[in-house]
């Protein structure tokens, strides 16, 4: 512990508060999260404060609060089941958030839900929309009746996933009787590759649906490859749920975050401030926002940048660029192994805490596991850490003990919607960090939805959070992150695959102009031609050696080898 508080004293000394940034996991607790931005900015005196998931999750925000005054949606998973249409804005909701696709598929079995599926990539959820019978001629959309249309999977050309869906607002826009006030911002749009007949169902479907008063959802889970990217889906999703709901909008959209709790680190605090750097200015060694302070020391509790954060290569060289990197993790991740200082946390199951869900839900942890060897809580770490920094740089700041119910008093006491969050609170039942009275608003916005340019000769790049990987096994690079094997491969279409003569199994190479990556090819029709998917935690995040850290996507070529 005295060397990493000498480190950050060190560089906050000879460097200003601004040279030292902090980084936390979007799987730290609550408890982790609040504590770490308080030593932020109480102790070091820095907003240089963020996640691997936060400029994901900014993109996201920003949308939603143009769309509805917040960010912070009154929507419940729980309605699902009770919801008459569903629409799922996703790449394949079955692999990233397989419980909301479970409850989805209830919502079709249980209660004869109706769903709209827009993705350009297979997912489990579309098998379960009936067809029309073979042979069926469809009736014009006026005459559509729910009986004979039970759902429709619109599928368009890779990267056209938001110009279908804004061109499906469009079209439901021609069907409403009562326009909305703003809707001159929604023109007509193209959609790329989706058939008229595909169209014509969905539109049907969704102009029944506004116009009845059943459940009606709609379903966004972002794509983690660009930040820019999501902004626009976002507010694409964001209008398809004000025109299909109105006032009532904020209601009914329920946003899936990328990874397990960045709504709640969101919530605590974990955000560059004014004149603060994001994740990528902080590792790339110069600025996207803020003062253009260069980063000397970042302390990472629980992060894993060289697995999660944008063009890799760019980013162990940052890393190893910092005069001090502290990190404090439970793993031997590849970023511990460039850390000058590492503090030993718990493992998951042996913390104590809370997270905060897709809806909102304060859920409680309770240790299940004893500390093995070094081990130590990680809020153990950050307090000593806070109290002894502090000392050093001659500022008595207060922390909360060591103490997750001690950190969650403090944080509910200065965070909105977590008023009711103290332990003895959420023992008595669950709790949801939304705030009463809040009112939410219905505006539609101007969605930027045109597709991704991709030369003749590349494909674009696709990739999200697979089923069958464990982030743990990943973040180690062990052999047995992947236990079934399903999911070590570059995937592509076999039409694809036959043009490039790349066979099952094969090996490839496949590049962007930058770095290259060597591996094996699975030929599916899961994978839309025009792109190929490469699993988010594979190899330790290797894909993201690929993926841009501006927001712009990732086309590259592929070659057998």
């Amino acid at each position: 512990m005295g060397r990493a508080v000498l480190a950050l004293s060190s560089a906050v000394k000879t460097h200003g508060p601004q040279s030292v940034g902090v980084l936390v996991g979007p799987w730290a607790t609550n408890e982790e999260a609040y504590m770490a931005q308080r030593i932020a900015r109480a102790v070091i005196g820095t907003e240089n404060i963020d996640s691997t998931a936060g400029p994901i999750a900014r993109a996201v925000n920003s949308a939603f609060r143009g769309a509805f005054g917040s960010d912070v949606l009154p929507s419940n998973m729980e309605d699902l089941a009770n919801a008459k249409t569903i629409v799922v804005l996703a790449d394949d909701l079955e692999s990233s958030h397989n419980l909301a696709a479970l409850r989805i598929k209830d919502a079709v079995v249980n209660n004869g839900a109706r769903i709209v599926v827009v993705s350009s990539r297979y997912g489990e959820v579309c098998d379960f929309i009936a067809p029309p019978p073979s042979g069926t001629i469809m009736p014009t959309p006026q005459k559509v009746h729910s009986a004979e249309i039970t759902g429709v999977w619109m599928r368009p050309t890779p990267g056209g996933e938001t110009a279908a869906v804004a061109g499906l607002g469009s079209a439901l826009l021609e069907r409403l009787a009562a326009k909305p006030a703003n809707a001159d911002v929604i023109g007509d749009v193209l959609i790329p590759g989706v058939k008229g007949e595909d169209i014509d169902r969905a539109t049907a479907i969704l102009a029944e649906a506004a116009g009845s008063e059943d459940k009606v959802l709609v379903v966004f889970a972002p794509n983690p490859g660009s930040a820019t990217a999501a902004h626009e889906a976002a507010k694409a999703a964001a209008n398809l749920v004000i025109l299909l709901r109105g006032e009532k909008a904020a209601e009914s959209l329920i946003y899936m975050p990328v990874e397990a709790n960045v709504v709640g680190l969101g919530d605590m605090g974990v955000n560059p401030g004014s004149d603060g750097l994001d994740v990528d200015a902080m590792l790339g060694g110069g600025p996207s926002t803020g003062s253009g302070q260069a980063i000397k020391a970042l302390l990472v509790v629980g992060d894993n940048p060289m697995m999660h954060a944008k063009e890799r290569d760019k980013v162990e060289t940052g890393l190893r660029g910092l005069e001090s990197l502290i990190v404090i993790d439970s793993l031997p991740t590849e970023t511990v192994k460039l850390a000058h200082v590492v503090l030993a946390d718990l493992n998951g199951y042996a913390k104590d805490g809370t997270q905060t869900s897709a809806d909102r839900r304060i859920v409680r942890r309770s240790r299940g596991e004893a500390p093995i060897g070094d081990q130590r809580d990680a809020l153990v770490h950050l307090a000593t850490l806070g109290e002894e920094l502090g000392r050093e740089l001659g500022r008595n700041e207060p922390l909360p003990d060591a103490d997750a119910a001690a950190v969650m008093n403090e944080a509910s006491a200065l965070t909105s919607g977590y008023e009711k969050a103290t332990y003895a609170t959420l023992e008595s039942g669950v709790t949801r960090a939304l705030t009463e009275g809040t009112s939410y608003g219905a505006t539609l916005q101007s969605v930027n939805a045109a597709p991704p340019a991709v030369e003749d000769g590349r494909m674009l790049l696709t990739t999200f959070r697979t089923l069958y990987t464990s982030l743990e096994g990943a973040s180690i690079l062990s052999e047995e992150a992947d236990k079934l094997h399903r999911e070590e491969f570059l995937e592509m279409n076999p039409a694809d695959a036959q043009a490039l003569g790349i066979g099952q199994n094969r090996p490839v190479v496949v590049q962007n102009g930058v770095a290259a990556l060597e591996l094996s090819a699975a030929l599916t029709d899961a994978v839309p031609a025009g792109a190929v998917f490469l699993p988010l935690y594979y190899q330790g995040g290797i894909v993201n050696r690929l993926l841009h850290a501006d927001g712009s996507p990732s086309t590259v070529t592929v070659r057998p080898v």
